[in-house]
C-alpha cells in the first residue's frame, strides 16, 4: 500500500469518489480502512478489466481478494453510496450485495458483471431498492428465472432503466418474459443467453415500449417473429443487435422505417443498408 493510505490526513474522510480500478491486491482490510476513513464516498470502482487467462493465473496462485466480509462494512459505513462497481471481483457474494441494499438507500448504479457468486437471492434483495437505474449482472451464471421474476415484480421495475443480464444462461423464456413490467427500461441485453430463450420471450420483450437499446445476439432461437414485433412496437430503438440470430430479410426489412437505426447482424451494420435489400 502506499503511504498516502498508511497515513491518512483528514481530507480524505472528505473524498467523494474513490477509484481502485485495477487493484488487484486489496482486501477485505483494505475496504475497511476505507469505510472508516473515507464515509462519504459515493463512487466505488473496484471492477477488473483483466483477461480471463490473468485472472485464472492469479486466483491459482491463492492471492487475496475482497468478499462479502469487507464490503459489508463498508456498505454500514458509506450510505452515501451512488455507483459500486465490481465486475470480476469472484469473492463477492450474496451477502454483500444484501448488505450495499439495505444501507445504501441512493444507490443507482451496480455492476456485479462476472460476480459468479450472485445468485437469486441477491436479485431479490435488489428488487426492494427503490433508486437503482443500471444494474449489469452479465456473466452471473448462477442467475435463474427467479432472479428476473423479482426484478420485474419489485420497486427495481419502476426504476431501472438499463439491465444487462447477457451470458446468465440458466434463465428462460419464462423469466425473459415477464420483464416487459419493467416499463421503464431502456437498455436491455439478453445476448449469448442461451437455446431456452425464444421468440415467446422476444417478443413479450418487443412489448416495452421505451426500449432504445436492444441486445439479442447470438440467441439462436430468435427470428423474423421477434424482429416484427419489434418493428412494431420499439418505435425509440436506436441500437438492436440480432448477430446470430435466425433472422432473415423479411424481419430486417420491417425495421427500415426505423430512422437512423443502428441495427448489427451477420451482415448489416446500419438501417441505410436495409433499404437497399
Amino acid at each position: 500500500m502506499s503511504s498516502k493510505f498508511e497515513n491518512p490526513s483528514s481530507a480524505i474522510t472528505r473524498l467523494q469518489e474513490c477509484i481502485t480500478k485495477q487493484w488487484r491486491g486489496i482486501t477485505d482490510a483494505h475496504l475497511e480502512f476505507v469505510a472508516r476513513t473515507c464515509p462519504n464516498v459515493e463512487v466505488l470502482n473496484l471492477s477488473l478489466k483483466q483477461a480471463e487467462r490473468v485472472m485464472d493465473e492469479f486466483e491459482r496462485l491463492g492471492s487475496d481478494d475482497i468478499g462479502d466480509d469487507g464490503l459489508c462494512v463498508v456498505a454500514m459505513k458509506c450510505s452515501n453510496l451512488t455507483s459500486v462497481s465490481l465486475r470480476r471481483r469472484k469473492g463477492i457474494g450474496d451477502i454483500g450485495v444484501i448488505a450495499l441494499i439495505k444501507f445504501s438507500q441512493n444507490l443507482t448504479v451496480m455492476n456485479l458483471a462476472w460476480c459468479g457468486k450472485i445468485t437469486d437471492r441477491a436479485l431479490e434483495a435488489i428488487a426492494a431498492a427503490n433508486s437503482l437505474q443500471v444494474l449489469n449482472l452479465h456473466g452471473c451464471c448462477l442467475v435463474t428465472d427467479w432472479g428476473l421474476v423479482s426484478l420485474a415484480t419489485g420497486s427495481s421495475s419502476r426504476t431501472l432503466k438499463v439491465l444487462a443480464v447477457s451470458e446468465c444462461d440458466r434463465i428462460t423464456d419464462i423469466g425473459v418474459s415477464l420483464l416487459q413490467h419493467m416499463s421503464c427500461i431502456e437498455e436491455l441485453s439478453l445476448a449469448e443467453c442461451g437455446p431456452k430463450v425464444t421468440d415467446i420471450g422476444g417478443v413479450a420483450v418487443a412489448s416495452i415500449l421505451c426500449l432504445r437499446r436492444l441486445n439479442f445476439s447470438w440467441l439462436f432461437n430468435i427470428s423474423d417473429v421477434t424482429l416484427l414485433a419489434v418493428a412494431q412496437n420499439c418505435k425509440k430503438l436506436v441500437a438492436l443487435d440480432v448477430t446470430g440470430c435466425d433472422i432473415t430479410g423479411t424481419g430486417i426489412r420491417s425495421l427500415a422505417n426505423h430512422e437512423s437505426l443502428e441495427l448489427r447482424t451477420d451482415n448489416v451494420v446500419s438501417i441505410d443498408g436495409v433499404a437497399k435489400m
